[in-house]
């Protein structure tokens, strides 16, 4: 199992290839190391049609766990965006849970990483030009 106490010196870019929930299984690769593949699979043992309907927080998790790795969450107010690294799930509106419009990107000590391609290197300008909001963090606990 990993636990990044610090920010990794590297994460593996795998980008996203273009379905509606894809943004997890890209971020779960990126945060594991795991190929895409090998993500889409564990994606799909906990939801056969992830590729149309995304994951929801506790699904990502089970994912993971299926790859071999133990995942924690953090509640937004429970980290540091500048020194946490994991799978920060962001999303538009009053409430994460109930909103139409949710994303999972990787968040690298303060740095965005998005399966779509873009690259940020601060958390609050990526929220600002997107109308996210920060969520749940998922981040790799140590065994």
């Amino acid at each position: 199992m990993m636990m990044f106490p610090t920010a990794p010196d590297l994460l593996h870019f795998v980008p996203q290839r273009g379905g509606h929930g894809d943004c997890t299984v890209a971020t779960i690769a990126m945060l594991t190391g795991v190929d895409y593949e090998w993500a889409l699979v564990a994606c799909s043992s906990v939801r056969p049609h992830v590729l149309a309907e995304g994951l929801t927080i506790t699904q990502i998790r089970k994912a993971i766990k299926l790859l071999g790795f133990s995942p924690k969450m953090l509640k937004a107010e429970c980290y540091d965006p500048a020194e946490a690294t994991g799978i920060l799930h962001v999303y538009k509106g009053k409430h994460p849970a109930k909103s139409r419009h949710q994303h999972a990107v990787i968040l690298w000590a303060g740095r965005v990483i998005d399966g779509g391609g873009e690259l940020w290197m601060n958390l609050d300008d990526y929220l600002t030009a997107k109308a996210y909001k920060a969520g749940s963090l998922i981040v790799l606990d140590t065994p």
